[in-house]
């Protein structure tokens, strides 16, 4: 069964969304179990913000280089691929399960 480009576009969206409330959920936990240690007051104090706000800094700087990594991955695969079916065509070698000539 063929999926259309709206369909793949709208999973892929699903997908960043799930991810992202992933994300948040676990930066949430991590900096609340790191940064909060008293309840005796509604507001966290000066110690508790700075220590949430590193916490999710460092949470925020890593998942931009991995993003940036799997970007820099992805744009060398579709590079090698690219090359490969440029050098594919050149030859006249077609794209088949047993690459003979077409």
């Amino acid at each position: 069964m063929a999926v259309s480009e709206a369909e793949l576009q709208k999973m892929v969206a699903m997908i960043q969304m799930e991810q992202s409330v992933q994300l948040y959920n676990t930066v949430t936990q991590v900096a609340f179990k790191q940064c909060v240690h008293s309840f005796r007051g509604a507001k966290l104090s000066g110690k508790e913000k700075e220590c949430v706000s590193n916490t999710v800094g460092k949470y925020m700087k890593l998942s931009a280089r991995i993003q940036r990594r799997i970007s820099e991955v992805q744009a060398a695969q579709q590079a090698d691929f690219a090359s490969k079916h440029a050098a594919a065509q050149a030859t006249g070698v077609a794209n088949t399960p047993l690459g003979s000539k077409v």
